[in-house]
């Protein structure tokens, strides 16, 4: 009896460091515990023996990796049983039923556990396990899993996964990687920074160049993740299929969680989570418009306030808005001293100290709320006001000398508001009162300058402002304006200490407007310029969504600045906007500014030459774009002797994770050259593939990106436009069996036939072997009817075909990997052996299928071989089966 409840308490105790191992139960706040989850009452109340079945399972939101120290990362999905969210609206207090403010019911908390098991390696494949663990979630964290990956070598690319326990569902396999030691010596690190994504405004876009680019080691997100309004209040997306959930102005719990789950199915967005690991901090939106210490633009703690918005406190709401930020973004518990703590910082080697701040939500003293701006005028720079509370401003100080006395090279500040003064052109910006931003670092003066003597005070050079919230892109030099002791030469920078960027949005629009044109953007660029005070400010660019990248070595630090042409739709189209160089020890940008050439806005000392030179990202392809009068009104012609990149290697292995392939190589070796020169791999001997001049004749038929993701298989959705060739093997005795290999010649699944089978089953593996599906035709059917199976012999796809000679069409019904019924109809002319697979619900070709483009070298011995055109966002693994069925109505003629 003693021995069976010791077994029973030892098991109890095991399952509980399973709970705890997810970090999310915990609250944001370590001296705050009454803001996470009492997981001994989560236990209690869970029933192992309820536990979901696997196959009501599924990784809702991709996967995501962040806050990455030398040995150490964070690793975060979502394992649930809904794509909708948790409706619990406070914290879980035993097994007490949850109210639910939105329909005022009560919502029971499931006592069905979901169990998963993860891991992290240097390969792909998973052959020198790291680290690996079992966890599990629940519905009181919206079924979120976040654990930190430990035992980690330095500055170090991984790779992992999740997939539920004892089941084969797993989820997409990520990629991340760890900082440098803190002494060690580093050569090159790029950062990719971003803020400000409107859902309802556009597509992500831009978010997903850098990782289709592979051109970066980490993304730092500079806020406003999400923003909380209804749809048509800061943008309409209901002509582009992007109305935000819940379709209302966000308080509780559940509206928060519901509006990151909706930000994160863009797949853009995903893709960067799942290439990159983030270091992400909240701007204002994430809570409320302009939040501060006390309240928000849209909330403060008055009686009509709590009637009119939400009916609840400025602190519930703040409650809400973190404990969902904390469960849904892959961010550590840092120490905290209290419930809001953010700011924390990171060491990249030798090389810089990453320190990121709160300048909203922590501790700040009153902002702009628009109906008091004269009052924060009168008030800007007195000195009591600050714009991080003494404690984090304490704490920043420290760390800036801290960073000069380990003698890192650069400092890089992460901020949310722009650092340097701007006058801003009252007219331009919407308010004729307006003289400047009192929402950021101008409305708060003696907190700049207390920051700025402690720069100059303390013989701190080498110092990057990095900044994003005003939707427009602003570089300058970093100077102590009107003070005598440190005079600046806006000519050459003399006098500066450090720089500062600010990018742009991902999506929200210009503080001009979302229709300004670029000619009068530019306009506005100019006179920005040539305002007096703005002495620091050397580039704006008011025009273009889009982002940049940080390039920091020991000598130099380079700057490039993106734009992107069309957020209406999805797509990888980006224009290099400008570069900037800081050479180590400078503290000015090297001049001429930008090298005297910007592409768009306006440079002191250069000039602005359109080129309108645009990359695509998923073909590697150069364009013109000449820009109309609206930012999404623009016209693509083809420039001369494009650059075709058809990828190959490393880059397969990025834009498809879940391949496994070994490589040796670096992940991000190449450079952007050499990537778009890159020859084909030689073909293994004996191989038999087509040529060079037909593959890049193939390669170069390009389809645009699906309306939304469209498929089963989530590690055959194609990243970019895709081309497979399928060609039936020769000596095949067990029926028609085929090699299916991308344009590459990098094989992608295996179709072997079953010899002697009556319906011409053939069973699809992948790489390392495991059974995808069967394909089969089923004999009951009045029109010939192919089936596609899974691994259990469940049909997951049915394709009814009326093929002619002339003239074709067949219908596929399946239901995709988000639960939804998709309907494709496949139309082409049999003789010529040709289709085009049509997405029903928009219309939109999603593939081809066309033997002429191999100009007849496709027939050996009366063996088949196709070319199949797959659009990004559609899965390949897929429209291989579709083109077998296609092959197999042709054996029937």
């Amino acid at each position: 009896m003693k021995l069976q409840l010791f077994a029973l308490l030892s098991s109890v105790a095991i399952a509980s460091a399973s709970w705890a191992k997810n970090l999310n139960y915990r609250s944001p706040s370590e001296n705050h515990p009454g803001l996470g989850i009492a997981i001994h009452k989560v236990v209690k109340r869970s029933d192992p023996s309820q536990a979901w079945d696997p196959a009501q399972l599924n990784f809702t939101h991709g996967v995501a990796s962040g806050d990455p120290y030398s040995d150490s990362v964070i690793l975060w999905t979502r394992a649930a049983p809904t794509t909708d969210n948790d409706r619990s609206n406070v914290t879980v207090s035993g097994d007490a039923p949850l109210f639910n403010h939105d329909t005022d019911v009560y919502v029971e908390a499931s006592a069905h556990p979901v169990c998963v098991e993860w891991k992290i390696a240097t390969t792909r494949c998973f052959t020198h396990v790291a680290d690996s663990g079992v966890v599990y979630t629940s519905s009181d964290i919206d079924w979120t899993v976040k654990i930190e990956a430990r035992n980690l070598e330095a500055f170090t690319n991984y790779y992992y996964q999740f997939n539920i326990c004892n089941a084969d569902v797993k989820s997409p396999i990520g990629r991340t990687k760890t900082t440098p030691g803190a002494d060690q010596d580093v050569s090159e690190v790029k950062l990719a920074v971003y803020s400000c994504a409107n859902y309802p405004m556009g597509f992500f876009n831009v978010y997903g160049n850098s990782a289709r680019k592979d051109s970066v080691d980490y993304v730092v997100q500079l806020g406003d993740y999400i923003y909380e309004y209804e749809n048509g209040y800061y943008g309409d997306g209901t002509s582009i299929g992007r109305i935000p959930q819940p379709d209302r102005e966000i308080y509780t719990l559940y509206d928060y969680r519901r509006r990151h789950a909706i930000y994160k199915t863009d797949l853009d967005l995903v893709e960067s989570h799942q290439q990159y690991p983030w270091i992400p901090v909240w701007d204002d939106h994430e809570v409320a418009d302009n939040a501060y210490r006390d309240g928000s633009a849209e909330l403060n703690n008055t009686e009509a306030s709590f009637v009119s918005d939400g009916g609840v406190s400025v602190d519930q709401r703040k409650m809400n808005a973190v404990r969902a930020y904390f469960e849904w973004m892959p961010i550590r518990q840092v120490e905290m001293d209290d419930n809001l703590r953010i700011w924390r910082s990171f060491k990249i080697g030798k090389l810089a100290d990453l320190i990121i701040l709160d300048t909203r939500n922590y501790d700040r003293s009153i902002t702009d709320l628009y109906w008091n701006t004269h009052y924060i005028e009168q008030i800007h720079d007195d000195t009591g006001r600050s714009l991080m509370g003494s404690r984090q401003e304490n704490w920043f100080y420290g760390e800036l000398k801290r960073s000069s006395q380990r003698e890192a090279t650069w400092r890089i500040i992460g901020s949310q508001v722009v650092f340097t003064h701007l006058d801003l052109p009252g007219a331009l910006v919407g308010s004729v009162d307006a003289t400047m931003n009192l929402d950021s670092w101008d409305g708060y003066t003696a907190n700049r300058n207390r920051t700025l003597k402690t720069l100059y005070d303390n013989g701190i050079g080498n110092n990057i402002f990095i900044g994003g919230d005003i939707h427009t892109s602003w570089v300058s030099d970093l100077a102590w304006q009107g003070n005598e002791d440190h005079p600046y030469d806006p000519a050459t920078g003399q006098g500066a200490v450090g720089v500062e960027f600010v990018g742009s949005a991902v999506s929200s629009p210009s503080i001009l407007g979302a229709t300004i044109d670029i000619t009068r953007a530019n306009g506005a660029s100019e006179l920005f310029n040539a305002a007096p005070r703005n002495r620091e400010l050397q580039w704006n660019e008011l025009f273009y969504r889009g982002y940049f990248e940080l390039r920091l070595t020991p000598d130099e630090a380079t700057a490039e600045y993106f734009g992107t042409p069309d957020i209406q739709t999805r797509n990888g189209l980006e224009i290099s906007l400008a570069n900037f160089t800081v050479m180590a020890g400078a503290n000015s940008l090297a001049r001429p500014v930008a090298g005297g050439e910007v592409e768009s806005g306006s440079v002191k000392g250069g000039q602005r030459i359109s080129r309108n030179n645009v990359f695509d990202t998923y073909t590697g392809e150069k364009f013109q774009a000449f820009a109309y009068a609206r930012a999404r009104s623009f016209h693509l012609q083809l420039v001369e002797d494009p650059v075709i990149s058809v990828i190959h290697g490393v880059s397969l292995r990025r834009a498809y994770p879940s391949l496994c392939i070994e490589n040796k190589h670096k992940t991000r070796a190449t450079s952007k050259k050499q990537t778009q020169h890159r020859q084909r791999p030689q073909q293994l001997a004996g191989e038999r593939t087509i040529d060079d001049n037909m593959a890049n004749q193939v390669s170069s038929v390009q389809l645009p990106p699906a309306p939304r993701e469209i498929g089963i298989f989530e590690p055959y959705i194609a990243k970019q436009t895709e081309t497979l060739i399928l060609k039936e093997k020769m000596l095949s005795l067990t029926g028609d069996s085929f090699d299916i290999k991308l344009i590459s010649g990098q094989p992608l699944v295996r179709v072997d036939g079953k010899f002697r089978s009556l319906s011409g089953r053939k069973a699809v593996h992948d790489l390392n072997g495991q059974h995808l599906f069967d394909i089969h035709k089923e004999h009951i059917h009045l029109h010939s009817t192919y089936v596609v199976d899974d691994a259990k012999g469940n049909k997951i796809m049915e394709v009814k075909s009326s093929f002619k000679v002339i003239g074709s069409k067949a219908t596929a019904v399946f239901t995709s990997r988000n639960g939804k019924s998709e309907t494709l109809v496949m139309e082409g002319s049999w003789l010529d052996t040709s289709a085009d697979i049509v997405d029903e619900a928009s219309g939109a070709h999603i593939a081809r299928i066309d033997r002429k483009l191999l100009k007849g070298r496709e027939i050996f011995g009366g063996q088949q071989t196709y070319a199949l055109i797959v659009s990004p966002g559609v899965d390949m693994a897929l429209m291989a089966a579709l083109c077998i069925c296609l092959d197999e109505k042709n054996n029937e003629h």
